[in-house]
């Protein structure tokens, strides 16, 4: 079986002793998942938890996926000194590896947009951003 999800496809393959009658809920299931994650997760979905986030949506509710993520994330963070940051879309957007074309940087520009980085500058409180 396969489909799509986070931008992506998706295939899996798995061997049994007979034709399973389950094969389409399985599937199913396996959908439903992925379609959970990327209203939660993907950045390619404009409605989904984080991209409200990154438009500072103040009515935003996080969901179990979001906080699992996020608090992984943040443990990264802390672990690392901050080498791995769920900030730096900023910056990576001014070089144009993100959703915005390349920008003309400068350090100007870079220091200005580090105003806008840092994984200390976030926080959930429950399940409000």
């Amino acid at each position: 079986m396969a489909g799509n999800a986070q931008g992506t496809t998706w295939q899996i393959t798995w061997v049994a002793e007979n034709n399973s009658d389950h094969k389409e809920g399985f599937k199913e299931a396996i959908d439903s998942i992925f379609k959970a994650i990327d209203l939660s997760l993907s950045t390619y979905v404009p409605a989904s938890i984080i991209s409200r986030i990154n438009k500072n949506d103040p009515a935003i509710v996080a969901d179990d996926h979001f906080i699992n993520v996020f608090n992984k994330s943040i443990g990264v963070s802390q672990k690392t000194n901050g080498l791995f940051d769920i900030t730096v879309a900023p910056i990576i957007n001014a070089w144009g590896f993100g959703f915005t074309k390349k920008a003309s940087v400068n350090s100007v520009m870079i220091d200005s947009l580090l105003d806008f980085v840092g994984y200390k500058m976030v926080r959930l409180e429950g399940k409000k951003w």
